[in-house]
């Protein structure tokens, strides 16, 4: 079975050419991959603000900032160490 696939967001429309990436858009599929969290846990912590918020895409589809997905996951893994030294 393939990887779901990754949006990067149009760039053709940009306004200035800088050097800074273009963020990098998951859908729910990557996410739960990514966090080993169910679809259910994912909204759930969203709710809670304990969960980047998605981004709309369309009025029936969202995607996560894969950048703000990553820095969630290793801020676990911090608290998880910072537990395990004290």
């Amino acid at each position: 079975m393939s990887a779901p696939p990754v949006l990067h967001p149009n760039d053709s429309n940009a306004v200035s050419n800088t050097d800074t990436p273009s963020p990098i858009l998951i859908r729910l599929p990557e996410v739960k991959r990514r966090t080993g969290l169910g679809r259910s846990a994912i909204y759930a912590r969203v709710k809670l603000g304990d969960f980047p918020q998605p981004v709309p895409l369309t009025a029936h589809a969202v995607a996560w900032v894969a950048a703000e997905v990553d820095r969630w996951c290793e801020a676990r893994i911090a608290a998880r160490d910072a537990r395990a030294v004290s």
